[in-house]
């Protein structure tokens, strides 16, 4: 096993038992114990962290809007880029099979690993502990938030949250048309400069396939802490 000085370090945590750490950080391919479990007990944990600051942060939100703001804080987007900043991927505990297709890199892979390791902190040190470690992540991502935006224009919430950055604007590329001429479908990608960041989406018309890549490309935003 890698050293876990550093990943500790990251999280903000000691474990008692480190042997829970290593199970968190084993995937399946490379046998038992693994950390299918304790990324089902993550997910939970982080699930009720982030909707019990939601619901305190946002008393005027309704469930609808309070869901979407979760989302975007729970996706595997969200999650995988956690990792990355964690460096889990220096530390996964991976098969051969896993190895020669560099799962340690794939999106899915690091954010499972990420609920597995919440998970671990639960059972280490109880629900507080677990929690503690989810606000130093989530501290700065709950304060870039957007809930006054929620019900405008993606367009119009991703060119204030770049100007709020001092960021250059996206542009938005027709990437092509299909379909019969009375139903077509349209393609198109939101692009940005600074961060390299874009997103392709296909609609049945060029606003709403530009108001839906704006969205996706707003939420990376927001989950990166950009």
């Amino acid at each position: 096993m890698s050293d876990i000085s550093h990943l500790q370090a990251g999280l903000q945590y000691s474990f008692k038992e480190p042997a829970l750490l290593q199970t968190a950080l084993t995937r399946r391919s490379w046998g038992e114990p693994n950390n299918e479990r304790l990324e089902y007990l993550g997910d939970s944990v982080l699930g009720v962290f982030i909707a019990d600051q939601l619901y305190h942060r946002f008393p005027k939100l309704g469930e609808g809007q309070l869901s979407r703001l979760r989302t975007t804080l729970v996706q595997n987007a969200t999650l995988s880029i956690i990792g990355k900043t964690l460096k889990l991927d220096d530390h996964i505990i991976l098969g051969q099979s896993d190895m020669k297709n560099n799962a340690f890199q794939i999106d899915s892979i690091l954010a499972d690993t990420f609920e597995a390791v919440i998970g671990a902190i639960y059972l280490d040190g109880g629900f507080d502990s677990a929690c503690l470690v989810l606000n130093n992540i989530y501290s700065g991502k709950l304060d870039e938030l957007l809930p006054d935006n929620l019900d405008n224009n993606p367009k119009s919430q991703l060119q204030e949250y770049l100007q709020k950055k001092a960021l250059p604007l996206p542009e938005y590329i027709l990437e092509g048309t299909a379909g019969p001429d009375h139903n077509p479908t349209f393609t198109v990608t939101c692009r940005l400069e600074s961060p390299k960041i874009k997103s392709t989406v296909s609609q049945r018309t060029r606003k709403l396939a530009e108001k839906a890549a704006a969205e996706k490309v707003l939420l990376r935003l927001i989950s990166a802490d950009v």
